[in-house]
């Protein structure tokens, strides 16, 4: 039973909610994948971890074809299956569903968790150390890191112009000296 892995979309704000729809509606061999990433935010001076959707809107979907017709599942689920457009050879115009290739969706599994690992990432070893400023406008300065938000912002205090100054910068561009 070939089942192809297929990009689609939906004007809900949420596909999660689609994903419970196809649950309640027993839909056999129909698999639905929503990447999400989750984010610490300082709200308040406390943290919040927040998900959201790393292509907001859009979900993959994965299906037989032979089994359920594209726009069935549109019309059930108030969703659009991205599609191309093909010409035959008799003058004749048809929609065939975009499928997505297994690679694709590895790749975007694979920076999905890498931004959710970044996300985990603690800065808490730059605190009171001397350090050098990777990129940015403060690029080959040197200085010592005060603080780190847990959004990972970086204050480092820095020589400029014979004055130490306070730097805001990404923590990823430090590195300890």
């Amino acid at each position: 039973m070939p089942r192809f892995w297929y990009a689609a979309y939906t004007i809900s704000p949420d596909p999660i909610k689609l994903r419970e729809k196809f649950k309640k509606a027993k839909f056999d061999g129909v698999s639905v994948f929503v990447p999400k990433v989750s984010e610490k935010r300082l709200v308040k001076k406390k943290i919040q971890v927040r998900s959201k959707f790393f292509f907001p809107g859009y979900f993959f979907i994965k299906f037989d074809r032979r089994v359920y017709s594209t726009q069935n599942l549109e019309r059930l689920f108030g969703m659009n299956v991205l599609c191309e457009t093909v010409r035959h050879d008799d003058g004749g115009v048809s929609k065939i569903p975009v499928r997505v290739r297994v690679e694709e969706l590895r790749e975007i599994k694979a920076k999905v968790d890498k931004y959710n690992d970044k996300e985990k990432k603690s800065y808490d070893s730059f605190v009171d150390r001397n350090v050098i400023i990777k990129e940015g406008p403060f690029r080959e300065f040197s200085g010592m890191c005060v603080s780190v938000t847990p959004g990972g912002v970086a204050d480092v205090t820095v020589k400029f112009f014979d004055r130490f100054i306070s730097a805001k910068v990404n923590a990823d561009s430090l590195e300890i000296m």
